[in-house]
């Protein structure tokens, strides 16, 4: 039988392309102390009824990845999983999300996401860039775009969250009028972004 619960975790797996366990795990069952467990056998159900996902194992990352059953998608890079994992690491913070949009375009300058949320009685707005391959983000493209940016965000600045192994000194390397905030690949630091 599918549940409520499961019909969402369908919705955003159609919506936003796959899910992993562990991102299913924290998005959709992070109050429950075996979370991991429940998720498994929940994205299980879901394939056992048929015509809603269907899952593959990526071979890059050896992770187990949950896709629409009409889906094309053989492989989900690191990239793109990393950018979920973002995501899920939020909503284990506590978050309520608003808006998520993967590959924002603000008219030229696009973004890995997008991401709106709400902790407590404050509003966030967060742009996503993961660098996996290249050393630098460029800044400049989001300053020229700010007006088309501050339109999506009530005229509040955003964060612009970088996620590299790589650390540059942003904030003083370029001038720009937004907080930025680097995070490692791991995330274990992305509290931080909510400060």
């Amino acid at each position: 039988m599918i549940t409520s619960r499961d019909r969402k975790i369908i919705n955003f797996i159609d919506q936003y392309g796959f899910l992993t366990i562990d991102q299913a795990a924290k998005l959709f069952f992070g109050n429950f102390k075996t979370q991991y467990d429940i998720a498994r056998r929940r994205l299980k159900k879901i394939l056992e009824n048929g015509g809603y996902i269907r899952v593959f194992k990526n071979t890059e990352t050896n992770n187990m990845i949950y896709v629409p059953e009409d889906s094309k998608l053989r492989k989900v890079s690191k990239h793109d999983l990393l950018v979920m994992d973002y995501i899920s690491d939020l909503k284990t913070l506590g978050v309520e999300f608003e808006k998520i949009e993967i590959e924002k375009d603000f008219n030229g300058a696009i973004a890995d996401a997008f991401i709106i949320f709400k902790l407590g009685d404050y509003r966030y707005y967060h742009i996503l860039e993961i660098q996996l391959r290249h050393d630098y983000v460029e800044i400049n493209r989001y300053n020229k775009h700010l007006n088309t940016i501050l339109n999506q965000t009530n005229n509040t600045l955003p964060k612009l969250i970088i996620v590299q192994n790589t650390n540059h000194n942003y904030s003083k390397e370029n001038k720009t009028d937004m907080e930025i905030i680097q995070l490692d690949t791991s995330l274990s630091d992305i509290a931080k972004t909510v400060i």
